[in-house]
């Protein structure tokens, strides 16, 4: 439309009690019929009962796609809109310390724009673009796996925290010395599920993750005793290892243990299953999950004590862009995962 006198003859559901602008406010020869509510304003158009209706577009959207989902008709607005405006707060300025509050909020405001805050918000709201992340990980399910659901628990948990910072998420799955590599370079934004390590530590910015990993080592039933005291009771048997994994340091150092190098979990207890390896070094419930599907009638076990119990955590490029606000953005959705409670009813987020 051109200008008012275009609406001229169609009936338009408006808010009680909305300003909208003066001309239309004072446009007599319109045709206006006013509803309580924006919900029945915008119900009056899928129902007919109007032809137009005058609302903040965004709020439209959020009705459409909340309340009235079912509705199949579809609603488009007119161009131009009717106008553009700044949203404000309104303090009382009978309300003692009104200024005080003005200035903490301006405060406030000024630090939430200037860490990215401000424009997380924005985005997960969808004010802003969606922004990408690229992610690599590597198949160690249950915590990641493209052939698994949801490519895994910590798939599921890195993408929905994400997305709740209004980001679309690409995870590539990769050998995890390569994942490592390609990180470290820039080529992706952060390598997940990580362990720890002070070599790590320097060549990434680590962020933990409230998810511990238990790692053991893992035997078929062969006569190698049930417990061990000391690494160098070890000695005998030949340890099944990944290759680019970090254990513990000084199972790492230990040369004088006999390890043999696999390139993923699964490889391993294929070794293992064959004989030709006669511990695995293995997170409890990545075992538990490669049992399931590559084991029979086999009977395993962990030597007691557990080898380690260790955080995971996401290890970010140095190299990426916006790495601060990357940062931010999983851990502003990763905080509402853990309050809202999500995190623990996600399969395989089961503690040993």
């Amino acid at each position: 439309y051109d200008s008012l006198d275009d609406l001229r003859g169609y009936r338009i559901g408006i808010t009680k009690g909305f300003a909208n602008t003066p001309e239309f406010d004072t446009a007599d020869d319109l045709t206006k019929i006013a509803f309580d509510t924006e919900a029945d304003v915008l119900e009056s158009l899928l129902r007919g009962k109007v032809d137009l209706i005058l609302m903040d577009k965004f709020v439209c959207f959020h009705l459409m796609s909340t309340r009235f989902k079912n509705y199949k008709k579809e609603i488009t607005s007119l161009t131009p809109a009717l106008d553009k405006r700044l949203l404000y707060l309104m303090f009382s300025k009978k309300q003692p310390g009104a200024k005080a509050y003005v200035a903490h909020f301006n405060r406030g405001l000024a630090e939430i724009k200037k860490n990215g805050l401000y424009d997380l918000i924005l985005q997960r709201h969808r004010f802003l673009p969606l922004k990408v992340i690229e992610l690599v990980s590597l198949e160690w399910p249950p915590y990641a796996g493209s052939r698994i659901h949801e490519n895994g628990f910590v798939s599921q948990i890195v993408t929905k925290a994400y997305n709740l910072s209004g980001y679309k998420v690409f995870i590539r799955f990769r050998p995890w010395a390569r994942a490592l590599k390609e990180t470290e370079s820039g080529i992706y934004d952060l390598a997940f599920p990580a362990y720890y390590s002070d070599a790590r530590n320097e060549r990434f910015v680590l962020v933990p993750l409230d998810i511990s990993s238990r790692i053991g080592f893992m035997k078929i039933n062969n006569g190698i005793p049930d417990t061990y005291g000391e690494l160098s009771d070890l000695r005998p048997w030949r340890i099944g290892i990944v290759h680019g994994y970090v254990y513990r340091p000084d199972f790492d150092r230990a040369d004088f243990l006999k390890k043999y190098k696999g390139y993923s979990d699964m490889e391993l207890v294929r070794h293992l299953i064959r004989g030709e390896i006669d511990l695995a070094a293995i997170d409890k419930r990545v075992a538990g999950h490669l049992i399931g599907t590559l084991a029979g009638d086999r009977t395993f076990k962990f030597l007691s004590p557990p080898l380690d119990v260790k955080q995971l955590y996401l290890a970010f490029s140095k190299r990426g862009v916006n790495l601060e606000r990357k940062i931010q953005a999983f851990k502003y959705g990763y905080d509402e995962l853990r309050r809202s409670g999500t995190l623990t009813v996600l399969p395989g987020f089961i503690e040993e």
